[in-house]
């Protein structure tokens, strides 16, 4: 959806929240694409792992929360490096032109059912910042 959002201007939108989703590209998506088995997981999707720049040209205001509990899927490649949720690193979140970040301990996939987390994007959504 941020993609589909960063390069239609003319869809509507409101403040828009971003949750642990990898726009820079995914450290663990490229280790896994690195391995015939890996390939053939990610399928088309693959080369949307690289790292690449995020940015957000939209005038409504974006939110970012990513994750910084380090248990995951992706931990089973190896390490990864910085703060992460064990599948997405935080900085592989960050999108410039975003208003502001939320870092919650949390593992990736607990991003969705956090109470939290849910008490964080309520928050941004109506006020267009998470404190």
């Amino acid at each position: 959806m941020y993609d589909t959002l960063a390069r239609r201007p003319e869809l509507a939108s409101g403040h828009v929240v971003l949750l642990g989703a990898p726009v820079r590209g995914c450290h663990a998506g490229r280790r896994l694409a690195a391995r015939s088995l890996g390939r053939w997981l990610l399928g088309a999707c693959a080369g949307r792992w690289h790292e690449h720049e995020a940015r957000w040209p939209r005038r409504e205001p974006l939110g970012v929360i990513a994750g910084t509990l380090p248990l995951g899927l992706g931990r089973l490649l190896g390490a990864l490096p910085g703060d992460n949720d064990g599948v997405v690193c935080v900085a592989e979140t960050e999108v410039d032109g975003m208003v502001d970040q939320a870092l919650v301990r949390e593992a990736h996939s607990m991003l969705t059912v956090s109470s939290r987390v849910a008490a964080l994007i309520a928050q941004f959504l109506r006020s267009g910042h998470f404190a």
